[in-house]
Order: C-alpha cells, then sequence, then structure tokens
C-alpha cells in the first residue's frame, strides 16, 4: 500500500511508516479499502467533498417533497440560492444542530452539521472553498493537523451559535473561516505578507457577504475563524518543522478526532433509525395545543406541523416517511357519532383507561374508494372540568394495506401513555 503520509510503498501490516515513521499507516489494514474510495492519498478536500454530496443527496432522498418545491422567497436572489434545498425534518434527521436538537441536548449535531447544505449553491460554493483551502491547509500543516483544524473550527462555531443564537443551522462554512485562519497564522509566521494581506481580503469579504446576506450564520463564522486561528497557533505547521521526531501524540489527536466524528455520525443514524424503524424506542419530545388543552409527546426526531386541512384536526406527527399520526380535538357529540359510524363499519371498539381519562380503542380495517386502510385510533375523554371538560381529543394512525399494522400500534401506544389534558401554557 501506499503510505498516506510520505507515499511511499509500504507493508500494510507495519505499525510504523520505515520512511517517515507515520504510526498505524495502515490503519489496521482499513487504508488499501479508503484509498481505493478516495484515491491513493486520503486528502482533506476529497474526504470533505465525497461526506457532503452523499449526504446532500441523501437529503433529498428522505424528503423528496422538496425537491418539487419552486424556490422563492428571499429578495432578487432568494429563489436561486434555494434551489433543490433538502427539507428541513430531512437535515433535522441528519444531523442538523441548533434548534430542537441542541434543546434535546444533541451535542453530537455540532459535527455532524458541519457536512449538511441547504441547497445547490450552498453546497457549491462551500465545496469550492474546501478544495481551494483544503490543499494548501494540508501541504502547510499536514493531514492530520488540516482535519483538526477542519473539524474544531466548525464543532466551536456551532457551539457559538448554538450558545447565543440557537437557531437551527449547517454547513461547513465555519471550518471553512476556520482553514483561513490557520492559513493566515502560517504566513505571519513565515512572515509572507502579501499571502496574509491576501487571505485577510478573502475573509472579511466573506464575512461582509454573510452580514448583508439574509439566513447566514456570522456567529458560526467568526466562531470558527476563531478556532482555526488558536489551531493555528497550537500545532506545528509541517512546512516549518517537518515530520521528524514523534509523531504518535499527533496520530492519536487526529484519531481522536476521528473518532468523535464517527461517533457523532453513528449517534445521528440511531436517531435516523428511531425516527423510522423503531420511533416508540426513542427519545420523545411534548408540544401543547395554543389553548394550553392538551400535551401530546411525540418521537423526538419527529416533526408537529399544525394542520387545519380536516376538521379539528390541532397537528400532525410525521418522519416525513412511513409514518402519520394525527391528533384533534372533539365534542361530545361528534365523537359520538363518530364511534357509531366506526362500529357499523365493522371497527372493533374497546373502552378502557389511560392517565385517568376514559378510553375507547377503534382498530379494524376501512374500505375508502376500493382500497383498504388499517385504522388504529384512541379517543380520549377529558376530565371534568372547567377548561376541558366535555372535550374528546382523538390520536390516530392510518396505513396502507388490509393487515393490521402492529408498528403504529406500537407507536399509538407510546404516544397515548403521554396523552393528557391540561390548562395554561402554549404551543
Amino acid at each position: 500500500m501506499i503510505c498516506p503520509d510520505c507515499g511511499k510503498l509500504i507493508g500494510v501490516d507495519e505499525d510504523r511508516c520505515p520512511f517517515c515513521g507515520a504510526w498505524r499507516p495502515g490503519f489496521y489494514g482499513m487504508t488499501p479499502w479508503f484509498q481505493r474510495f478516495f484515491g491513493r492519498r486520503l486528502d482533506l478536500d476529497r474526504v470533505v467533498v465525497v461526506a457532503c454530496v452523499v449526504l446532500y443527496a441523501l437529503a433529498l432522498l428522505l424528503q423528496p417533497s422538496a425537491i418539487l418545491r419552486l424556490p422563492g422567497g428571499g429578495g432578487m436572489f432568494g429563489g436561486l440560492f434555494n434551489f433543490l434545498a433538502p427539507g428541513s425534518r430531512a437535515l433535522f434527521q441528519l444531523g442538523m444542530t441548533g434548534g430542537p436538537a441542541w434543546q434535546e441536548h444533541w451535542w453530537w449535531t455540532i459535527f455532524s452539521a458541519i457536512y449538511l447544505h441547504g441547497s445547490l449553491l450552498h453546497i457549491f460554493f462551500n465545496l469550492m472553498w474546501v478544495r481551494q483551502l483544503g490543499p494548501a491547509v494540508t501541504h502547510v500543516y499536514g493531514q492530520g493537523r488540516s482535519f483538526i483544524i477542519f473539524t474544531v473550527s466548525g464543532a466551536v462555531g456551532f457551539l457559538a451559535s448554538n450558545l447565543i443564537s440557537g437557531a437551527p443551522t449547517i454547513g461547513a462554512s465555519g471550518s471553512i473561516f476556520g482553514l483561513l485562519a490557520a492559513l493566515i497564522v502560517f504566513g505571519r509566521r513565515r512572515r509572507i505578507p502579501m499571502l496574509t494581506a491576501q487571505l485577510w481580503q478573502w475573509a472579511i469579504v466573506m464575512l461582509v457577504m454573510g452580514f448583508v446576506m439574509s439566513g447566514v450564520n456570522n456567529w458560526a463564522h467568526l466562531g470558527g475563524f476563531a478556532a482555526g486561528a488558536l489551531c493555528g497557533f497550537l500545532v506545528r505547521p509541517r512546512l516549518l518543522f517537518g515530520e521528524t521526531g514523534r509523531t504518535r501524540p499527533l496520530r492519536l489527536a487526529t484519531q481522536a478526532v476521528g473518532l468523535v466524528v464517527g461517533a457523532a455520525l453513528l449517534l445521528q443514524t440511531a436517531q435516523a433509525v428511531f425516527a423510522v424503524l423503531i420511533p416508540e424506542s426513542g427519545p420523545f419530545r411534548t408540544v401543547r395545543d395554543g389553548a394550553g388543552l392538551v400535551q401530546a409527546g411525540y418521537p423526538a426526531a419527529w416533526e408537529a406541523l399544525r394542520d387545519d386541512s380536516e376538521q379539528g384536526v390541532l397537528v400532525r406527527f410525521t418522519n416525513h416517511l412511513n409514518r402519520t399520526v394525527s391528533c384533534r380535538l372533539l365534542d361530545e357529540t361528534l365523537t359520538k357519532r363518530l364511534l357509531a359510524e366506526l362500529g357499523a363499519a365493522g371497527i372493533s371498539l374497546t373502552e378502557g383507561s389511560k392517565n385517568s381519562m376514559r378510553t375507547v380503542r377503534a382498530r379494524g380495517i376501512l374500505s375508502v374508494q376500493g382500497r383498504s386502510y388499517a385504522l388504529d385510533a384512541i379517543f380520549f375523554q377529558a376530565p371534568p372540568g372547567p377548561a376541558a371538560g366535555g372535550r374528546w381529543a382523538e390520536l390516530r394512525v392510518v396505513t396502507p394495506g388490509a393487515v393490521p399494522n402492529a408498528a403504529a400500534s406500537r407507536l399509538l401506544e407510546a404516544m397515548a401513555d403521554r396523552f393528557f389534558f391540561v390548562t395554561g401554557g402554549a404551543l
């Protein structure tokens, strides 16, 4: 195999490269596989480009409706910059940071969000800068240090953004500002005023554009720039000091950062699995209606959408892929009529109780315009009281097919355990 550091031919099982001293260059035998996928050298720009493109395509596939959404808004360039923009739910499932993810203490999203992008132009410009700056930073600092600079800058930028603004955010621009800052530090160390001045011009122009354009996360830019500058001061540029001496600490630091990024991607993958395959077993969060009458729990990786298209529907809980649960408030007269109609249609009705509320479980197969649907619904009667007394609420999940869906039933039961009639509060 080819050593990723010095480019010399070595054995795949070497503990240390005999030419440059790189520790475990074969990465326990996996480096040849990575080299077949990314090329002979595992350069920073190649890895970042592949990761960003794959996740961007996956985000579009996870929420296909976003592909068909007509771009618009945002002024003169709004439609252009929103072209082929992945949906917010897909980005949330893949690791967008800030907003609900940060409120749920999903710390790993400050790493996963680096590789996500919000539109075709967003990913194009960011990857253009990565291709522009990545080889230069790798040449100056080496592959391990450049990966540390890129990752730490992006993570610190998102951490600053989450602590100051808390807005949902994605993109590699914080890492890009970190690469710029590291090169500026090198230029000052090497006393190359023309290089330093050119890099400062790029940084200032990009910062000014961020303040002029809407929807740009300037806190992430500033945080990434500061982190990149600090990393540039702390690490030793390979171009100045070479790779002589002990390389094991650098290898360990690089692998530690790589393990953190890998753990972040695995944790976010687990969130996506919970959202689609076993949402009833994952974390939940709660939401209340505007009047404060009901509180419903739903999978944390799902989205709660207000919906007025159906009479009485308050909100739909959905993962935008294979499952949607609707919640609505009903009066007593309408509830009795609905239960009578369901019973006449052959739907099984079972009375019970849940959270000190009377419930009626409706399960069975409905035929609508020649197509069969499996219905599972739970009707809740509000406890006596001045605010919600006499009210009913319904949680309903409908799946295509003539066979009851066990997974949908488990989810409905998990959501029913977290459903309450309450007073006060707001959505």
